[in-house]
C-alpha cells in the first residue's frame, strides 16, 4: 500500500545516526597493501604529468581493485588526456575542452580522487604501521607508566 505524505530520501541522502550506519555498511574498505604493478608501462610519448598520474595509480590502493579492463580503460583515458593537453586551437590556442572533459569524467569513474573513490563507495586506508623503532619507544615509555591513564588521580 502505498505512503501519505513526503517522499522518502534515500538513505545516502539521510542525516544522523541511522543514515550513517546505512553509508558506512555499503562501504567497501580496501586495505591498500602496497603498490600494485600495472601489466604495462606508462607510454614515453605522453606528457609528464599524465605519465605522473598513470604512476600514481600503481602506487595508490584503488588499483588493489583493477582487473584488465580497468587498466585498458586507464591507458585509453591516460592517452586521450595527454592528447586534450598537448593540442590547442590554432586560431585561439585554447585546449581542446571536450576532449579534456572527457577525459576527466573518465578518470573520476576510476576513483581518482577521495570524492570519486566515496561516490564508488570505496574507503581506502593505508596498511598497518610496521612495529619501527618510533612505536617501540613510544610502547616502553607507555609500559613505563610515564603517560598519565585516564582517571588516574593527580
Amino acid at each position: 500500500m502505498a505512503r501519505t505524505g513526503p517522499i522518502p530520501r534515500r538513505p545516502e541522502l539521510l542525516r544522523g545516526h541511522g543514515s550513517r550506519a546505512a553509508r558506512e555498511a555499503q562501504l567497501t574498505t580496501i586495505t591498500a597493501s602496497g603498490p600494485s604493478a600495472p601489466p604495462f608501462e606508462a607510454d614515453p610519448n605522453w606528457r609528464p604529468e599524465v605519465r605522473a598520474l598513470f604512476d600514481s595509480f600503481a602506487k595508490g590502493g584503488v588499483s588493489a581493485t583493477f582487473l584488465e579492463t580497468d587498466w585498458q580503460f586507464l591507458r585509453i583515458t591516460c592517452s586521450i588526456l595527454s592528447e586534450a593537453l598537448s593540442v590547442r586551437n590554432p586560431r585561439t590556442s585554447q585546449l581542446n575542452g571536450t576532449l579534456l572533459t572527457t577525459a576527466l569524467n573518465a578518470l573520476s569513474r576510476l576513483g581518482t580522487t577521495h570524492a570519486d573513490r566515496l561516490r564508488l563507495n570505496l574507503d581506502i586506508r593505508p596498511a598497518a604501521p610496521e612495529d619501527t623503532e618510533r612505536t617501540a619507544i613510544q610502547a616502553s615509555y607507555r609500559d613505563l607508566h610515564l603517560v598519565p591513564t585516564q582517571g588516574a588521580d593527580a
